[in-house]
């Protein structure tokens, strides 16, 4: 007998930032947004990790998409796992990134709140 155990996928996305919920619905966004341009101003390490995350979707996706390996079903083939790869690294890193913003400014939200 197969037993399969639903489980809910965790995405960190701005919404499921904890204490946004403080502020009316159309108002989060804005908070989300002025909460992270004031940590790009204020904390160098904040920004580094920002700006490691572009720099890093550039090595992972654009550079390699640049590389089309020639022509038959190897080179297909070869195309489409690193097309693959550099899709699922792409993910990982913006889910990373996304979980990281969403604990500093946290942070931020739970400071402002005391």
């Amino acid at each position: 007998m197969l037993v399969r155990h639903a489980h809910a996928m965790k995405v960190p996305i701005y919404t499921s930032t904890p204490g946004l919920n403080r502020y009316p619905e159309r108002e989060r966004f804005a908070v989300y947004r002025a909460t992270h341009k004031r940590w790009m101003g204020d904390d160098a390490a904040y920004r580094r990790r920002c700006n490691s995350y572009v720099a890093a979707i550039v090595c992972v996706a654009v550079i390699p998409a640049g590389g089309f390996i020639g022509g038959g079903a190897l080179g297909t083939l070869l195309s489409v796992v690193l097309i693959t790869a550099d899709v699922a690294g792409v993910m990982f890193l913006a889910f990373r990134q996304q979980r990281y913003m969403n604990e500093r400014i946290v942070d931020a939200l739970q400071r402002q709140a005391v």
